[in-house]
């Protein structure tokens, strides 16, 4: 029998983590098996189904919320595992996470300065611009 191809995109990083998770008013916490960039393995009590639920993972003295929906479920003997899909992450929760994954792959987790914002033209230069652009359309074409 030949087993399916690798999906995934991102490298998998073999980690036991406690999370914490939220849904409304439920909450719990489950183990993971590995993490990723884009989600993880759990195993334990299925915490949540159907519906993205706010993940919590502990990052130094920090905390890493996510969103996360179940991708597959498996019962097996020792218990039901899970694949969890991050979804709506943002830039900086990615920077974290990958700092994350960088300790747990031995290297020491780094903090990455935050991107700065990318400068903004004033609001005259738009303007400014199409009327350039307007005048030199006049003068190539006649």
């Amino acid at each position: 029998m030949q087993l399916p191809a690798e999906r995934r995109v991102e490298v998998r990083q073999p980690a036991t983590i406690p999370v914490r998770w939220r849904q409304g008013d439920e909450q719990g916490v489950f183990r993971t098996e590995d993490i990723s960039l884009g989600g993880l393995c759990g195993r334990g009590t299925l915490p949540f189904v159907d519906r993205p639920a706010e993940i919590v993972l502990r990052v130094g003295d920090e905390d890493l919320v996510l969103q996360a929906v179940v991708s597959w479920r498996r019962e097996t003997r020792s218990g039901v595992r899970y694949g969890l899909r991050f979804v709506r992450s943002t830039r900086e929760q990615r920077r974290t996470l990958r700092s994350l994954l960088r300790g747990l792959n031995g290297e020491p987790p780094s903090v990455e300065p935050p991107v700065p914002p990318a400068p903004r033209a004033p609001l005259w230069v738009v303007p400014l611009a199409i009327g350039l652009v307007a005048v030199l359309a006049i003068a190539v074409l006649g």
